[in-house]
C-alpha cells in the first residue's frame, strides 16, 4: 500500500468513536474539525475541498513550520496521482482565498524555493 492510503486508512481509524480526544484544532479563529475534515473561520465554513481540508490540516498540525514542497505533495496525492508542476500552488491559492474571504489574511505564507507556512497573527 502506498502512504496517501496508509495514511487515509489511519485517518479513518481515528475518526472511530474512541479516537482522539481533541478532533478539533484551532489556530486564532481558524478551526478545522479532523472527524468531518471541515474547516472554518469563526464558525463560518470555509467549504473545504479534500485536499484543501487535507492542506490546511497539515499547516495547522505544524504551525509556525515552514513545510516543503515535497512534503505538502506527499500529503495531497497518492502515487499514482500526476501531479502538474503547479498543482500545490493551485491548492495553497484557494486555500489562501478562501482564508482571506473570511478575513483571515496574511496567515498563509510562501517561502520561495522551499514551501509554505501558516503562522499565527
Amino acid at each position: 500500500a502506498d502512504v496517501a492510503e496508509i495514511a487515509a486508512r489511519l485517518r479513518a481509524l481515528l475518526r472511530r468513536p474512541g479516537g482522539r480526544a481533541q478532533p478539533v484544532m484551532t489556530s486564532g479563529a481558524i478551526s478545522f474539525d479532523t472527524a468531518s475534515r471541515t474547516g472554518s473561520v469563526d464558525g463560518a465554513s470555509l467549504g473545504l475541498s479534500r485536499r484543501e481540508a487535507d492542506l490546511l490540516e497539515l499547516l495547522m498540525r505544524r504551525e509556525g513550520m515552514v513545510i516543503e514542497r515535497g512534503v505538502i505533495e506527499e500529503a495531497l496525492y497518492s502515487f499514482n496521482d500526476p501531479v502538474t508542476p503547479n498543482a500545490i500552488e493551485a491548492v495553497i491559492s484557494r486555500l489562501r482565498r478562501k482564508l482571506e474571504e473570511h478575513g483571515e489574511t496574511d496567515r498563509l505564507h510562501t517561502v520561495r524555493g522551499v514551501g509554505y507556512m501558516l503562522t499565527d497573527r
